[in-house]
């Protein structure tokens, strides 16, 4: 993603990480209901970045995720 970024002149900011210990804590024992809650955690943390440097959108790889709950 940074390469093709770069190569197309797209502003990219990559955010990283998130609370452990509140994923756990919102995950435990829902199992195969985590995806909700999954997206909550990270999306709201993308959508301040995103918000903070003035982009009009993003995206996230967690669309696309092998291990995603698609029900």
């Amino acid at each position: 993603m940074q390469k093709l970024a770069a190569d197309i002149n797209l502003p990219l900011t990559i955010v990283e990480g998130y609370d452990m210990p509140e994923f756990l804590r919102r995950v435990a024992g829902h199992y195969g209901e985590r995806c909700g809650d999954c997206f909550d955690l990270r999306l709201t943390k993308t959508a301040a970045a995103a918000k903070e440097k003035g982009f009009d959108g993003f995206t996230t790889t967690l669309l696309i995720s092998p291990t995603r709950n698609t029900t």
